[in-house]
């Protein structure tokens, strides 16, 4: 079998134990140990109360924290009660809703608490790229906070043989939205995927002038480690084939040709985040070959 060349951009079940004891679920870890990549992130469930963050604290380099439902057949079911402080006057915000918090660098922020858990709830927490600052203007902190955008979305799926048009499906799947330049702040953009049922997610090859992170999840909030499906995705001029079948992060490094999804086989519902390391969605180029 040839060497693949691209698998290294790949990383499968990097689970960790949280160090609450009240998040019995598995987590997951994304960390770029060499600092060659524009993203790291971590996702963990919870459904039980507790300070999650008890220190105030800041970053050099801005943070997103995206806090929603666990049902992936209905994003907007949420029955928690966050609550968050920012600033050195500990300025107190309650959110009630499925939202993404910006915190930008150098902005003190915490304690992060989840006061009531109807149902488990799920938090995506991504750090951009490091970039020292101390500076932060006070301002009103509400506008970090943004109702996150959950919408039952139609796509259109189209399937090609040799660059000819052979069938036109449409399939349903809701989705969660979040871009920097549009809402909240920050380099940062956010397309969250319930997938339930197989389809192709259709684009042709094109690359990005940033880094992109595809992230499959089991959809069982509790263990995300159970991921009965099969994703087939295409990478590198060449179109080197790979097939996701476990849990697992897929780096996509800023200029690399890529293309459509296919979802081939789901069994049972799957996640996808996609992370841009950009304000707003970009396509850099597009390949016909």
């Amino acid at each position: 079998m040839a060497k693949s060349k691209y698998g290294h951009l790949i990383t499968r079940e990097s689970f960790a134990t949280s160090i609450h004891s009240e998040i019995t679920a598995p987590k997951l870890n994304y960390i770029d140990s060499n600092g060659e990549k524009d993203l790291s992130f971590g996702w963990n469930c919870t459904a039980e109360p507790l300070v999650f963050i008890d220190d105030a604290h800041t970053h050099e380099f801005d943070e997103f924290l995206c806090i929603l439902g666990s049902n992936p057949q209905d994003m907007k079911e949420f029955q928690t009660e966050v609550e968050i402080c920012f600033g050195e006057g500990r300025e107190k915000h309650i959110f009630t809703e499925p939202s993404i918090v910006y915190i930008p660098k150098g902005l003190v922020h915490c304690p992060l608490k989840y006061n009531k858990v109807g149902k488990p709830t799920v938090m995506l927490n991504v750090a951009v790229s490091p970039r020292y600052s101390k500076e932060m203007a006070e301002s009103d902190y509400k506008k970090l906070i943004t109702k996150a955008s959950i919408q039952r979305r139609t796509f259109e799926v189209k399937y090609y043989i040799d660059k000819r048009l052979i069938r036109e499906e449409k399939r349903e799947s809701e989705d969660m939205v979040y871009t920097g330049k549009d809402t909240g702040g920050g380099a940062l953009s956010i397309y969250w995927y319930a997938i339930t049922e197989p389809f192709n997610m259709y684009e042709p090859p094109h690359s990005h002038n940033h880094d992109q992170f595809e992230v499959f999840l089991g959809g069982k909030a509790m263990d995300i480690r159970e991921f009965d499906a099969e994703v087939d995705i295409w990478l590198g001029e060449e179109a080197e084939k790979h097939t996701i079948d476990s849990t697992s992060v897929v780096h996509i490094p800023k200029g690399l040709v890529h293309r459509q999804i296919n979802f081939r086989r789901v069994d049972k519902p799957i996640t996808l985040i996609n992370l841009f390391a950009s304000p707003e969605y970009q396509k850099a180029q597009t390949s016909d070959k």
